[in-house]
């Protein structure tokens, strides 16, 4: 039954032009979220110390990294980062988030702020601190 109201629903944008996200609750259960998406991408780095002379520190991008997106609700959306550090998000409902990115051995970003705006991909870069 949830696959056919996937599917259902899937076609339906596809067909109506609608804007939904595919979504978990917070049991995990998935589920169709109707209205504006967007998406948050960017790159998680560390900072990296070279012994040499003059010291000039190098941003080195993170692999394996969690990235984590919190919305005022509570509701959570995570991703993995790439090689580079990099990391895409996929659709995800507009708003605002409170974002962060750890990694066991490595450390963990500071928090950020970020609006989700419907239909665009907003950008975001995150240093880790060790």
């Amino acid at each position: 039954m949830y696959r056919r109201i996937l599917t259902s629903g899937i076609v339906l944008g596809l067909v109506t032009g609608a804007s939904f996200a595919v979504v978990a609750d917070s049991a995990g259960r998935p589920g169709i979220r109707p209205g504006p998406v967007g998406s948050v991408e960017g790159r998680v780095y560390v900072q990296e110390f070279s012994p040499t002379f003059p010291v000039q520190p190098a941003a080195v991008g993170v692999e394996g990294a969690v990235v984590v997106l919190k919305d005022i609700a509570g509701r959570t959306y995570s991703t993995v980062t790439r090689e580079g550090g990099k990391f895409a998000t996929g659709k995800i409902p507009a708003g605002r988030y409170e974002v962060f990115a750890s990694r066991d051995g490595v450390g963990r970003t500071p928090t950020k702020t970020v609006t989700v705006r419907s239909g665009l991909a907003t950008e975001v870069s995150l240093m880790m601190t060790r």
